[in-house]
Protein backbone atom coordinates (compact mmCIF):
# COMPACT_ATOMS: atom_id res chain seq x y z
CA UNK A 1 0.00 0.00 0.00
CA UNK A 2 1.40 3.46 -0.91
CA UNK A 3 1.94 6.01 1.90
CA UNK A 4 1.25 9.67 1.18
CA UNK A 5 4.34 11.89 1.04
CA UNK A 6 3.14 14.12 3.87
CA UNK A 7 2.69 11.05 6.12
CA UNK A 8 6.27 9.99 5.42
CA UNK A 9 7.42 13.48 6.37
CA UNK A 10 5.30 13.40 9.51
CA UNK A 11 6.67 10.06 10.61
CA UNK A 12 10.25 11.16 9.94
CA UNK A 13 9.86 14.17 12.26
CA UNK A 14 10.09 16.79 9.52
CA UNK A 15 6.44 17.89 9.68
CA UNK A 16 5.34 20.93 11.69
CA UNK A 17 3.03 20.47 14.67
CA UNK A 18 -0.06 22.64 14.73
CA UNK A 19 -1.53 24.13 17.96
CA UNK A 20 0.47 23.77 21.16
CA UNK A 21 4.04 22.69 20.49
CA UNK A 22 4.54 21.06 23.86
CA UNK A 23 2.53 17.78 24.19
CA UNK A 24 2.98 14.88 26.52
CA UNK A 25 4.48 11.67 25.07
CA UNK A 26 1.13 9.86 25.18
CA UNK A 27 -0.73 12.78 23.62
CA UNK A 28 1.93 13.08 20.94
CA UNK A 29 1.67 9.38 20.10
CA UNK A 30 -2.11 9.55 19.97
CA UNK A 31 -1.93 12.54 17.72
CA UNK A 32 0.48 10.81 15.40
CA UNK A 33 -1.73 7.74 15.13
CA UNK A 34 -4.83 9.78 14.53
CA UNK A 35 -3.12 11.80 11.80
CA UNK A 36 -1.81 8.67 10.09
CA UNK A 37 -5.24 7.04 10.15
CA UNK A 38 -6.81 10.20 8.81
CA UNK A 39 -4.44 10.24 5.86
CA UNK A 40 -4.88 6.54 5.19
CA UNK A 41 -8.65 6.81 5.12
CA UNK A 42 -9.13 10.09 3.33
CA UNK A 43 -6.05 11.09 1.37
CA UNK A 44 -4.09 8.00 0.33
CA UNK A 45 -5.11 7.09 -3.24
CA UNK A 46 -4.01 3.50 -2.67
CA UNK A 47 -6.25 2.88 0.33
CA UNK A 48 -8.49 -0.15 -0.24
CA UNK A 49 -6.57 -1.22 -3.36
CA UNK A 50 -5.72 -4.93 -3.62
CA UNK A 51 -2.10 -5.87 -2.99
CA UNK A 52 -0.22 -6.94 -6.14
CA UNK A 53 0.03 -10.68 -6.77
CA UNK A 54 3.40 -12.12 -5.76
CA UNK A 55 5.10 -14.10 -8.54
CA UNK A 56 7.94 -16.51 -7.77
CA UNK A 57 10.07 -17.25 -10.86
CA UNK A 58 12.44 -20.11 -10.08
CA UNK A 59 15.68 -20.88 -11.94
CA UNK A 60 15.11 -23.29 -14.83
CA UNK A 61 16.86 -26.68 -14.77
CA UNK A 62 19.49 -26.70 -17.53
CA UNK A 63 20.40 -29.99 -19.24
CA UNK A 64 23.29 -29.41 -21.61
CA UNK A 65 26.78 -30.68 -22.35
CA UNK A 66 28.14 -27.12 -22.07
CA UNK A 67 27.98 -24.86 -19.02
CA UNK A 68 24.91 -22.76 -19.69
CA UNK A 69 24.15 -21.75 -16.11
CA UNK A 70 24.11 -18.09 -17.18
CA UNK A 71 20.75 -18.81 -18.83
CA UNK A 72 19.14 -19.30 -15.42
CA UNK A 73 19.43 -15.61 -14.50
CA UNK A 74 18.68 -14.58 -18.07
CA UNK A 75 15.39 -16.50 -18.20
CA UNK A 76 14.38 -15.17 -14.77
CA UNK A 77 15.06 -11.59 -15.86
CA UNK A 78 13.17 -12.01 -19.13
CA UNK A 79 10.12 -13.47 -17.42
CA UNK A 80 10.19 -10.85 -14.65
CA UNK A 81 10.20 -8.06 -17.25
CA UNK A 82 7.43 -9.62 -19.34
CA UNK A 83 5.13 -10.65 -16.48
CA UNK A 84 5.64 -7.96 -13.83
CA UNK A 85 3.23 -5.01 -13.72
CA UNK A 86 3.24 -2.24 -11.14
CA UNK A 87 0.32 -2.53 -8.78
CA UNK A 88 -0.82 -5.84 -10.29
CA UNK A 89 1.99 -8.42 -10.37
CA UNK A 90 5.24 -8.13 -8.43
CA UNK A 91 7.97 -10.72 -9.06
CA UNK A 92 10.37 -11.44 -6.22
CA UNK A 93 13.60 -9.47 -6.48
CA UNK A 94 17.01 -11.02 -7.02
CA UNK A 95 17.90 -10.36 -3.37
CA UNK A 96 14.70 -12.04 -2.18
CA UNK A 97 15.39 -15.01 -4.45
CA UNK A 98 18.83 -15.51 -2.93
CA UNK A 99 17.22 -15.91 0.49
CA UNK A 100 14.47 -18.22 -0.81
CA UNK A 101 16.93 -20.50 -2.63
CA UNK A 102 19.61 -20.42 0.05
CA UNK A 103 19.21 -24.06 1.14
CA UNK A 104 18.14 -25.56 -2.21
CA UNK A 105 20.46 -28.01 -3.97
CA UNK A 106 19.87 -29.98 -7.15
CA UNK A 107 17.05 -29.65 -9.65
CA UNK A 108 13.70 -28.04 -8.92
CA UNK A 109 10.64 -30.20 -9.50
CA UNK A 110 6.97 -29.47 -8.87
CA UNK A 111 7.06 -30.50 -5.22
CA UNK A 112 10.05 -28.27 -4.48
CA UNK A 113 8.49 -25.40 -6.43
CA UNK A 114 5.26 -25.62 -4.45
CA UNK A 115 7.09 -25.80 -1.13
CA UNK A 116 9.21 -22.75 -1.95
CA UNK A 117 6.21 -20.78 -3.15
CA UNK A 118 4.15 -21.56 -0.04
CA UNK A 119 7.07 -20.66 2.21
CA UNK A 120 7.60 -17.33 0.43
CA UNK A 121 3.91 -16.45 0.43
CA UNK A 122 3.71 -16.39 -3.38
CA UNK A 123 0.45 -16.41 -5.31
CA UNK A 124 2.02 -17.93 -8.44
CA UNK A 125 5.17 -19.94 -9.12
CA UNK A 126 6.93 -20.50 -12.45
CA UNK A 127 9.49 -23.27 -13.04
CA UNK A 128 10.75 -25.36 -15.93
CA UNK A 129 13.65 -26.95 -17.76
CA UNK A 130 15.81 -26.37 -20.80
CA UNK A 131 17.43 -29.29 -22.67
CA UNK A 132 20.08 -28.65 -25.30
CA UNK A 133 21.65 -31.44 -27.34
CA UNK A 134 23.88 -30.10 -30.09
CA UNK A 135 21.80 -27.43 -31.77
CA UNK A 136 18.49 -28.97 -30.68
CA UNK A 137 16.51 -27.22 -27.99
CA UNK A 138 13.59 -28.37 -25.84
CA UNK A 139 11.83 -25.99 -23.41
CA UNK A 140 9.28 -27.20 -20.84
CA UNK A 141 7.72 -24.81 -18.33
CA UNK A 142 4.76 -24.48 -16.04
CA UNK A 143 2.98 -21.84 -13.95
CA UNK A 144 1.03 -22.96 -10.88
CA UNK A 145 -1.72 -20.86 -9.29
CA UNK A 146 -1.25 -21.45 -5.55
CA UNK A 147 -4.54 -19.81 -4.66
CA UNK A 148 -6.52 -22.18 -6.88
CA UNK A 149 -4.06 -25.06 -6.30
CA UNK A 150 -3.89 -25.91 -9.98
CA UNK A 151 -1.73 -25.57 -13.07
CA UNK A 152 -2.49 -22.25 -14.72
CA UNK A 153 -0.28 -22.63 -17.81
CA UNK A 154 1.72 -25.57 -19.20
CA UNK A 155 4.17 -24.94 -22.02
CA UNK A 156 6.37 -27.13 -24.20
CA UNK A 157 8.30 -26.27 -27.36
CA UNK A 158 11.24 -27.53 -29.37
CA UNK A 159 13.65 -25.77 -31.68
CA UNK A 160 16.45 -26.45 -34.12
CA UNK A 161 18.72 -23.72 -32.75
CA UNK A 162 19.78 -22.77 -29.24
CA UNK A 163 18.92 -19.14 -29.93
CA UNK A 164 15.24 -20.07 -30.02
CA UNK A 165 15.18 -20.05 -26.23
CA UNK A 166 14.29 -16.34 -26.35
CA UNK A 167 11.33 -17.08 -28.60
CA UNK A 168 10.22 -19.86 -26.25
CA UNK A 169 10.36 -17.53 -23.23
CA UNK A 170 8.32 -14.95 -25.17
CA UNK A 171 5.70 -17.54 -26.11
CA UNK A 172 5.47 -18.79 -22.53
CA UNK A 173 5.12 -15.26 -21.15
CA UNK A 174 2.47 -14.46 -23.75
CA UNK A 175 0.38 -17.47 -22.71
CA UNK A 176 0.59 -16.42 -19.05
CA UNK A 177 -0.34 -12.80 -19.80
CA UNK A 178 -3.32 -13.85 -21.89
CA UNK A 179 -4.62 -16.84 -19.94
CA UNK A 180 -3.84 -15.80 -16.36
CA UNK A 181 -3.62 -12.01 -16.23
CA UNK A 182 -6.07 -11.25 -19.05
CA UNK A 183 -3.66 -8.99 -20.92
CA UNK A 184 -4.17 -8.69 -24.64
CA UNK A 185 -0.99 -8.65 -26.73
CA UNK A 186 -0.14 -5.51 -28.66
CA UNK A 187 -1.03 -5.95 -32.34
CA UNK A 188 2.07 -6.20 -34.46
CA UNK A 189 3.00 -6.96 -38.05
CA UNK A 190 1.73 -10.21 -39.51
CA UNK A 191 4.07 -13.11 -38.87
CA UNK A 192 5.55 -14.91 -41.87
CA UNK A 193 4.17 -18.29 -42.82
CA UNK A 194 5.69 -21.13 -40.81
CA UNK A 195 8.18 -23.24 -42.74
CA UNK A 196 7.31 -26.80 -43.60
CA UNK A 197 8.35 -29.17 -40.83
CA UNK A 198 9.98 -32.51 -41.54
CA UNK A 199 8.11 -35.66 -40.47
CA UNK A 200 10.72 -36.56 -37.87
CA UNK A 201 10.09 -33.28 -36.00
CA UNK A 202 6.32 -33.35 -36.12
CA UNK A 203 3.81 -34.60 -33.61
CA UNK A 204 2.30 -38.02 -34.42
CA UNK A 205 -1.17 -36.43 -34.59
CA UNK A 206 -0.08 -34.19 -37.45
CA UNK A 207 1.51 -37.04 -39.40
CA UNK A 208 -1.17 -39.68 -39.03
CA UNK A 209 -4.16 -37.40 -39.66
CA UNK A 210 -3.03 -36.34 -43.11
CA UNK A 211 -4.13 -38.01 -46.34
CA UNK A 212 -0.88 -38.69 -48.15
CA UNK A 213 -2.10 -41.03 -50.84
CA UNK A 214 -1.84 -44.12 -48.65
CA UNK A 215 -5.52 -44.10 -47.78
CA UNK A 216 -7.03 -42.11 -44.91
CA UNK A 217 -9.67 -43.27 -42.51
CA UNK A 218 -11.01 -41.60 -39.38
CA UNK A 219 -11.73 -44.33 -36.89
CA UNK A 220 -13.72 -42.07 -34.54
CA UNK A 221 -13.25 -42.04 -30.78
CA UNK A 222 -12.24 -45.71 -30.75
CA UNK A 223 -10.87 -45.85 -34.27
CA UNK A 224 -7.75 -44.75 -36.06
CA UNK A 225 -6.09 -43.25 -39.08
CA UNK A 226 -4.17 -44.74 -42.00
CA UNK A 227 -0.76 -44.22 -43.52
CA UNK A 228 2.04 -46.33 -45.02
CA UNK A 229 5.66 -47.45 -45.26
CA UNK A 230 8.89 -46.03 -46.50
CA UNK A 231 10.86 -48.32 -48.78
CA UNK A 232 14.22 -46.97 -49.80
CA UNK A 233 14.32 -43.22 -49.31
CA UNK A 234 10.81 -42.30 -50.38
CA UNK A 235 7.32 -43.26 -49.20
CA UNK A 236 5.68 -46.12 -51.09
CA UNK A 237 2.11 -47.30 -51.24
CA UNK A 238 1.18 -50.13 -48.90
CA UNK A 239 -1.81 -51.63 -47.21
CA UNK A 240 -3.31 -49.30 -44.68
CA UNK A 241 -1.89 -48.61 -41.24
CA UNK A 242 -4.36 -48.03 -38.43
CA UNK A 243 -3.83 -45.84 -35.35
CA UNK A 244 -5.81 -46.20 -32.15
CA UNK A 245 -7.24 -43.38 -30.11
CA UNK A 246 -4.91 -41.65 -27.65
CA UNK A 247 -4.27 -43.33 -24.32
CA UNK A 248 -3.35 -41.12 -21.36
CA UNK A 249 -0.50 -43.40 -20.36
CA UNK A 250 3.13 -44.09 -21.13
CA UNK A 251 2.68 -47.44 -22.87
CA UNK A 252 5.67 -49.67 -22.17
CA UNK A 253 4.96 -53.03 -23.79
CA UNK A 254 2.58 -54.86 -26.13
CA UNK A 255 1.76 -58.53 -26.83
CA UNK A 256 -0.94 -60.27 -28.88
CA UNK A 257 -2.72 -63.58 -28.37
CA UNK A 258 -6.01 -65.34 -27.66
CA UNK A 259 -6.23 -64.60 -23.95
CA UNK A 260 -9.94 -65.43 -23.48
CA UNK A 261 -10.09 -68.70 -25.44
CA UNK A 262 -12.60 -67.57 -28.09
CA UNK A 263 -10.28 -68.17 -31.10
CA UNK A 264 -9.85 -64.42 -31.62
CA UNK A 265 -6.69 -62.54 -30.73
CA UNK A 266 -6.59 -59.74 -28.20
CA UNK A 267 -4.00 -56.99 -27.90
CA UNK A 268 -2.53 -56.56 -24.43
CA UNK A 269 -0.44 -53.51 -23.60
CA UNK A 270 0.84 -52.07 -20.35
CA UNK A 271 1.46 -48.67 -18.83
CA UNK A 272 3.32 -47.92 -15.63
CA UNK A 273 0.60 -49.38 -13.41
CA UNK A 274 -2.12 -50.73 -15.73
CA UNK A 275 -2.63 -53.80 -17.92
CA UNK A 276 -4.88 -52.89 -20.89
CA UNK A 277 -6.70 -55.81 -22.54
CA UNK A 278 -8.35 -54.75 -25.82
CA UNK A 279 -9.54 -56.25 -29.10
CA UNK A 280 -9.15 -54.73 -32.56
CA UNK A 281 -12.30 -55.52 -34.55
CA UNK A 282 -14.28 -53.85 -37.35
CA UNK A 283 -12.01 -50.82 -37.44
CA UNK A 284 -12.31 -50.19 -33.71
CA UNK A 285 -10.31 -51.03 -30.61
CA UNK A 286 -12.65 -52.28 -27.89
CA UNK A 287 -11.89 -52.54 -24.19
CA UNK A 288 -12.26 -55.95 -22.58
CA UNK A 289 -10.71 -55.15 -19.21
CA UNK A 290 -8.10 -52.98 -17.51
CA UNK A 291 -6.21 -54.34 -14.50
CA UNK A 292 -4.50 -51.84 -12.20
CA UNK A 293 -1.67 -52.47 -9.75
CA UNK A 294 -0.74 -50.62 -6.58
CA UNK A 295 1.24 -47.37 -6.85
CA UNK A 296 4.46 -48.84 -5.50
CA UNK A 297 4.72 -51.33 -8.35
CA UNK A 298 6.14 -50.52 -11.78
CA UNK A 299 5.24 -52.73 -14.73
CA UNK A 300 8.25 -53.54 -16.92
CA UNK A 301 7.17 -55.94 -19.67
CA UNK A 302 4.23 -58.02 -20.91
CA UNK A 303 4.10 -61.40 -22.69
CA UNK A 304 1.31 -63.67 -23.95
CA UNK A 305 1.54 -67.49 -24.34
CA UNK A 306 -0.38 -70.65 -23.44
CA UNK A 307 2.27 -72.30 -21.29
CA UNK A 308 -0.13 -74.28 -19.08
CA UNK A 309 -1.80 -75.71 -22.23
CA UNK A 310 -5.43 -75.07 -21.25
CA UNK A 311 -6.44 -73.36 -24.51
CA UNK A 312 -6.19 -69.79 -23.19
CA UNK A 313 -3.01 -67.78 -23.43
CA UNK A 314 -1.79 -66.41 -20.12
CA UNK A 315 -0.65 -62.82 -19.67
CA UNK A 316 2.82 -62.67 -18.08
CA UNK A 317 3.64 -59.30 -16.52
CA UNK A 318 7.08 -58.53 -15.13
CA UNK A 319 6.68 -56.04 -12.27
CA UNK A 320 9.02 -54.45 -9.75
CA UNK A 321 8.38 -52.87 -6.37
CA UNK A 322 10.47 -49.70 -6.67
CA UNK A 323 10.65 -49.15 -2.89
CA UNK A 324 12.19 -52.54 -2.09
CA UNK A 325 13.70 -53.36 -5.49
CA UNK A 326 12.05 -56.80 -5.34
CA UNK A 327 10.32 -58.37 -8.34
CA UNK A 328 6.55 -58.76 -7.94
CA UNK A 329 5.71 -60.33 -11.30
CA UNK A 330 2.30 -61.86 -11.88
CA UNK A 331 0.32 -63.92 -14.38
CA UNK A 332 -3.26 -63.18 -15.46
CA UNK A 333 -5.67 -65.74 -16.88
CA UNK A 334 -9.31 -65.45 -17.98
CA UNK A 335 -11.73 -67.38 -15.73
CA UNK A 336 -14.74 -66.97 -18.01
CA UNK A 337 -15.71 -63.60 -16.57
CA UNK A 338 -12.62 -61.68 -15.49
CA UNK A 339 -8.87 -61.76 -15.80
CA UNK A 340 -7.49 -62.94 -12.47
CA UNK A 341 -4.02 -63.62 -11.08
CA UNK A 342 -3.04 -67.28 -11.10
CA UNK A 343 0.47 -66.33 -9.94
CA UNK A 344 1.29 -63.29 -7.82
CA UNK A 345 4.49 -61.69 -6.49
CA UNK A 346 6.74 -64.04 -8.46
CA UNK A 347 10.42 -63.14 -8.21
CA UNK A 348 11.11 -63.80 -11.87
CA UNK A 349 11.57 -61.70 -14.97
CA UNK A 350 9.37 -63.18 -17.73
CA UNK A 351 10.01 -63.24 -21.47
CA UNK A 352 8.41 -65.31 -24.25
CA UNK A 353 10.79 -66.22 -27.10
CA UNK A 354 9.58 -67.66 -30.40
CA UNK A 355 11.92 -70.62 -30.87
CA UNK A 356 12.41 -72.15 -34.35
CA UNK A 357 10.35 -75.36 -34.75
CA UNK A 358 9.07 -75.04 -31.17
CA UNK A 359 6.94 -71.92 -31.06
CA UNK A 360 6.47 -69.80 -27.95
CA UNK A 361 8.75 -70.69 -25.04
CA UNK A 362 8.62 -68.98 -21.63
CA UNK A 363 11.95 -67.81 -20.24
CA UNK A 364 12.75 -66.66 -16.71
CA UNK A 365 15.61 -65.00 -14.87
CA UNK A 366 16.19 -63.98 -11.25
CA UNK A 367 17.03 -60.58 -9.75
CA UNK A 368 19.33 -59.95 -6.80
CA UNK A 369 19.23 -57.30 -4.09
CA UNK A 370 22.14 -55.43 -5.71
CA UNK A 371 22.44 -56.88 -9.21
CA UNK A 372 19.71 -56.51 -11.80
CA UNK A 373 20.18 -60.01 -13.23
CA UNK A 374 21.35 -63.00 -11.20
CA UNK A 375 22.12 -66.42 -12.65
CA UNK A 376 21.36 -67.51 -16.18
CA UNK A 377 18.25 -67.51 -18.36
CA UNK A 378 16.00 -70.53 -17.77
CA UNK A 379 13.25 -72.16 -19.79
CA UNK A 380 10.10 -72.24 -17.67
CA UNK A 381 7.33 -74.86 -17.56
CA UNK A 382 4.00 -75.17 -15.76
CA UNK A 383 4.12 -77.76 -12.99
CA UNK A 384 2.39 -78.11 -9.63
CA UNK A 385 0.35 -74.94 -10.07
CA UNK A 386 3.37 -72.72 -10.76
CA UNK A 387 5.95 -71.83 -13.39
CA UNK A 388 9.23 -73.57 -12.64
CA UNK A 389 12.69 -73.46 -14.24
CA UNK A 390 13.29 -76.48 -16.45
CA UNK A 391 16.85 -75.89 -17.62
CA UNK A 392 19.34 -73.09 -18.11
CA UNK A 393 20.10 -71.81 -21.61
CA UNK A 394 23.69 -71.79 -22.84
CA UNK A 395 24.26 -68.10 -23.46
CA UNK A 396 27.13 -65.59 -23.28
CA UNK A 397 27.48 -63.85 -19.90
CA UNK A 398 26.37 -60.47 -21.31
CA UNK A 399 23.05 -61.85 -22.54
CA UNK A 400 20.04 -61.25 -20.28
CA UNK A 401 16.45 -62.36 -20.57
CA UNK A 402 15.32 -59.30 -22.53
CA UNK A 403 18.02 -58.78 -25.18
CA UNK A 404 18.05 -61.91 -27.37
CA UNK A 405 16.15 -64.21 -29.72
CA UNK A 406 16.84 -67.13 -32.07
CA UNK A 407 16.27 -67.59 -35.80
CA UNK A 408 17.59 -68.53 -39.22
CA UNK A 409 18.48 -64.95 -40.07
CA UNK A 410 20.99 -65.87 -42.82
CA UNK A 411 18.50 -68.25 -44.49
CA UNK A 412 21.02 -71.08 -44.64
CA UNK A 413 19.07 -73.55 -42.50
CA UNK A 414 21.12 -72.74 -39.38
CA UNK A 415 19.63 -71.19 -36.25
CA UNK A 416 21.53 -68.19 -34.90
CA UNK A 417 21.49 -66.30 -31.61
CA UNK A 418 20.75 -62.60 -32.11
CA UNK A 419 21.19 -60.08 -29.30
CA UNK A 420 21.63 -56.45 -28.34
CA UNK A 421 24.98 -55.44 -26.87
CA UNK A 422 25.11 -53.05 -23.92
CA UNK A 423 25.63 -50.24 -26.48
CA UNK A 424 22.49 -51.37 -28.33
CA UNK A 425 24.34 -52.74 -31.36
CA UNK A 426 22.81 -55.81 -33.03
CA UNK A 427 25.00 -58.91 -32.87
CA UNK A 428 24.52 -62.24 -34.69
CA UNK A 429 26.26 -65.29 -33.22
CA UNK A 430 26.29 -69.05 -33.45
CA UNK A 431 23.34 -70.62 -31.64
CA UNK A 432 25.40 -71.31 -28.51
CA UNK A 433 26.92 -67.81 -28.57
CA UNK A 434 30.39 -69.19 -29.25
CA UNK A 435 31.26 -67.17 -32.35
CA UNK A 436 30.29 -63.67 -33.48
CA UNK A 437 29.32 -63.52 -37.17
CA UNK A 438 28.08 -59.93 -37.55
CA UNK A 439 27.73 -56.76 -35.46
CA UNK A 440 25.96 -53.61 -36.60
CA UNK A 441 27.80 -50.31 -36.86
CA UNK A 442 24.80 -48.32 -35.69
CA UNK A 443 22.56 -48.58 -32.64
CA UNK A 444 19.05 -49.97 -32.83
CA UNK A 445 16.28 -50.28 -30.27
CA UNK A 446 16.20 -47.54 -27.65
CA UNK A 447 13.89 -47.10 -24.66
CA UNK A 448 13.25 -44.73 -21.77
CA UNK A 449 12.38 -47.61 -19.43
CA UNK A 450 15.29 -48.55 -17.22
CA UNK A 451 16.37 -50.61 -14.21
CA UNK A 452 18.70 -49.25 -11.53
CA UNK A 453 21.62 -51.38 -10.37
CA UNK A 454 23.05 -50.61 -6.92
CA UNK A 455 26.82 -50.34 -7.33
CA UNK A 456 27.36 -49.69 -3.62
CA UNK A 457 30.74 -48.11 -4.36
CA UNK A 458 30.51 -45.08 -2.10
CA UNK A 459 27.98 -45.39 0.76
CA UNK A 460 28.82 -41.90 2.04
CA UNK A 461 27.53 -40.15 -1.07
CA UNK A 462 23.84 -39.76 -1.87
CA UNK A 463 22.19 -43.03 -2.99
CA UNK A 464 21.62 -41.83 -6.55
CA UNK A 465 25.39 -41.76 -7.11
CA UNK A 466 25.54 -45.49 -6.40
CA UNK A 467 22.91 -46.38 -9.00
CA UNK A 468 23.83 -47.37 -12.53
CA UNK A 469 20.97 -47.05 -15.01
CA UNK A 470 20.36 -49.93 -17.44
CA UNK A 471 17.91 -49.13 -20.22
CA UNK A 472 15.61 -51.95 -21.30
CA UNK A 473 16.45 -53.47 -24.71
CA UNK A 474 13.82 -53.71 -27.44
CA UNK A 475 12.48 -56.93 -28.95
CA UNK A 476 14.11 -58.63 -31.92
CA UNK A 477 12.06 -60.65 -34.40
CA UNK A 478 13.20 -63.09 -37.10
CA UNK A 479 10.36 -63.52 -39.59
CA UNK A 480 9.38 -63.51 -43.26
CA UNK A 481 7.29 -60.34 -43.55
CA UNK A 482 7.51 -59.92 -47.33
CA UNK A 483 6.27 -63.35 -48.37
CA UNK A 484 9.36 -64.24 -50.39
CA UNK A 485 10.29 -67.22 -48.22
CA UNK A 486 13.30 -65.48 -46.68
CA UNK A 487 13.63 -64.42 -43.06
CA UNK A 488 14.45 -60.87 -42.00
CA UNK A 489 15.40 -59.11 -38.79
CA UNK A 490 12.62 -56.79 -37.62
CA UNK A 491 13.67 -54.24 -35.02
CA UNK A 492 12.83 -50.80 -33.67
CA UNK A 493 15.18 -47.92 -34.29
CA UNK A 494 14.60 -44.87 -32.09
CA UNK A 495 16.80 -41.85 -32.76
CA UNK A 496 18.22 -40.29 -29.62
CA UNK A 497 19.22 -36.63 -29.92
CA UNK A 498 21.97 -37.20 -27.38
CA UNK A 499 23.42 -40.06 -29.50
CA UNK A 500 23.30 -42.19 -26.32
CA UNK A 501 26.29 -40.38 -24.84
CA UNK A 502 24.45 -39.59 -21.58
CA UNK A 503 23.98 -42.45 -19.15
CA UNK A 504 20.94 -40.92 -17.47
CA UNK A 505 19.24 -38.98 -20.25
CA UNK A 506 17.27 -40.19 -23.26
CA UNK A 507 15.79 -37.60 -25.61
CA UNK A 508 14.15 -39.41 -28.52
CA UNK A 509 13.01 -37.26 -31.40
CA UNK A 510 11.62 -39.97 -33.71
CA UNK A 511 11.36 -43.69 -34.21
CA UNK A 512 10.56 -46.32 -36.83
CA UNK A 513 10.38 -50.07 -37.30
CA UNK A 514 12.76 -51.47 -39.89
CA UNK A 515 13.34 -54.82 -41.61
CA UNK A 516 16.91 -55.94 -42.36
CA UNK A 517 17.95 -58.79 -44.67
CA UNK A 518 21.28 -60.47 -45.37
CA UNK A 519 22.73 -61.91 -48.56
CA UNK A 520 26.19 -62.96 -49.71
CA UNK A 521 27.29 -59.34 -49.95
CA UNK A 522 25.98 -58.06 -46.66
CA UNK A 523 23.05 -56.34 -44.94
CA UNK A 524 20.36 -54.35 -46.71
CA UNK A 525 17.08 -52.77 -45.67
CA UNK A 526 13.80 -54.30 -46.83
CA UNK A 527 11.39 -51.69 -45.54
CA UNK A 528 10.86 -49.17 -42.77
CA UNK A 529 7.73 -47.62 -41.35
CA UNK A 530 7.33 -43.88 -41.52
CA UNK A 531 9.19 -42.02 -38.82
CA UNK A 532 6.96 -40.91 -35.97
CA UNK A 533 7.74 -38.18 -33.47
CA UNK A 534 8.44 -39.45 -29.98
CA UNK A 535 9.57 -43.04 -29.70
CA UNK A 536 8.36 -46.60 -30.29
CA UNK A 537 8.29 -48.45 -26.99
CA UNK A 538 7.51 -52.02 -28.13
CA UNK A 539 6.33 -54.10 -31.08
CA UNK A 540 4.66 -57.42 -31.90
CA UNK A 541 4.26 -59.47 -35.09
CA UNK A 542 0.85 -61.14 -34.96
CA UNK A 543 -2.67 -61.19 -36.38
CA UNK A 544 -3.86 -58.33 -34.24
CA UNK A 545 -7.03 -57.49 -36.22
CA UNK A 546 -8.13 -61.13 -36.76
CA UNK A 547 -8.12 -60.95 -40.56
CA UNK A 548 -6.07 -64.12 -40.95
CA UNK A 549 -2.82 -62.30 -41.74
CA UNK A 550 -0.01 -61.20 -39.44
CA UNK A 551 0.75 -57.53 -39.20
CA UNK A 552 3.02 -55.20 -37.31
CA UNK A 553 1.64 -53.86 -34.00
CA UNK A 554 3.63 -51.24 -32.14
CA UNK A 555 3.16 -48.69 -29.37
CA UNK A 556 4.20 -45.07 -29.89
CA UNK A 557 4.82 -42.76 -26.94
CA UNK A 558 4.05 -39.19 -28.04
CA UNK A 559 4.40 -37.57 -24.60
CA UNK A 560 6.31 -38.85 -21.60
CA UNK A 561 4.74 -37.85 -18.30
CA UNK A 562 6.45 -34.87 -16.67
CA UNK A 563 5.63 -32.00 -14.34
CA UNK A 564 4.25 -29.97 -17.23
CA UNK A 565 2.29 -32.50 -19.29
CA UNK A 566 0.54 -35.84 -19.12
CA UNK A 567 1.70 -38.97 -20.89
CA UNK A 568 0.10 -39.85 -24.22
CA UNK A 569 0.52 -42.97 -26.37
CA UNK A 570 -1.12 -44.77 -29.29
CA UNK A 571 -1.18 -48.32 -30.67
CA UNK A 572 -0.57 -48.78 -34.40
CA UNK A 573 -1.55 -51.80 -36.51
CA UNK A 574 0.22 -51.92 -39.85
CA UNK A 575 0.05 -54.51 -42.63
CA UNK A 576 3.29 -55.72 -44.15
CA UNK A 577 4.24 -54.50 -47.64
CA UNK A 578 2.39 -56.05 -50.57
CA UNK A 579 4.00 -57.63 -53.61
CA UNK A 580 3.63 -54.37 -55.58
CA UNK A 581 5.72 -52.59 -52.94
CA UNK A 582 8.45 -55.21 -53.15
CA UNK A 583 8.56 -54.90 -56.92
CA UNK A 584 8.94 -51.13 -56.67
CA UNK A 585 11.67 -51.59 -54.12
CA UNK A 586 13.55 -53.97 -56.45
CA UNK A 587 13.32 -51.39 -59.24
CA UNK A 588 14.78 -48.73 -56.94
CA UNK A 589 17.66 -51.01 -55.90
CA UNK A 590 18.54 -51.66 -59.54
Amino acid sequence: MKIHRSIRAFLSGRAFLSGRAFLSGRSLLSGLMATVLLYLVTLSPAFGAEDPARLLILPFNIHASDNLSFLKNGIQDMLSTRLGKEGAVRPFTREEMETILRDIEGEINERVARDLAHGAGADYVVFGSLTMIGDSLSTDARMIDLRQDQTAVAFSATGAEQGEVISHVDQFAKKINEQVFGRKPDPGPSAPAAPEVADSRRHPEAIWREDRGFGFEDGGSEGGDRSGYRMGDRPMAAESAWKSRNFSAHLIGVAVGDVDGDDLNETVFIGKDTVFIYRHANGRIVRLEEVKTDRTTDLISVEVADINANGKEEIFVTALNYDSGILKSFVLEFDGKRFKKIVDSAQWYYRVVDMPDRGKVLMGQRRGMRNIFVGGVHEMTWAGGEYRPAGEKQLPAWINIFNFTYGDVFNDGQTRLIGFTDREKLRIMEADGAGVEWTSDEAYGGSTVYLDENLDVDPIRAPEYNLERHYMPQRIYVADTTGDGRNELVVVRNEDRSKRIFTKLRLFKNGQVTSLSFDKIGKYRNWSTREVSGYISDLALADGDNDGKKELIYTVVANISSVIRNAKSVVIFQAFPEASDRERQAEMME
